[in-house]
């Protein structure tokens, strides 16, 4: 079952999504799961990821717990999703240096899946 946050949250984004697809740009998503080896570990790479952020017009819009899995095995500790103003940020923000040097303290504190999506036209 979806949370009334998480309603709220998927519903102001593609709002905000349809507004900025008028302009001609196409917001790019970046969605992860994790589960947690090292709890500590991953509280500070969240932190330090989450300063990365805002130079690349990134807008965090879900970082949380797991609620519950309503199709399939395994469910993450933790999941989040931020927004880019499109895909060659999300990109830029990706393999930039900043987050790249985080790359062994996150791979210490859990396992983590990694996504892009784009808004289709």
């Amino acid at each position: 079952m979806w949370t009334k946050q998480a309603k709220s949250v998927l519903f102001i984004s593609v709002q905000n999504t349809l507004a900025v697809k008028k302009g001609n740009m196409m917001p790019a998503f970046f969605v992860s799961r994790a589960v947690v080896r090292d709890a500590a570990r991953m509280e500070e790479y969240a932190a330090r990821a989450a300063e990365t952020l805002k130079a690349h017009g990134a807008e965090p819009l879900l970082r949380g717990g797991f609620a519950r899995a309503l199709l399939g095995k395994g469910a993450p500790h933790g999941s989040g999703i931020v927004r880019f103003p499109d895909m060659e940020r999300l990109r830029a923000w990706f393999d930039s240096p900043e987050y790249q040097a985080l790359a062994p303290l996150r791979d210490a504190a859990c396992g983590m899946e990694l996504f892009a999506y784009e808004v289709p036209a």
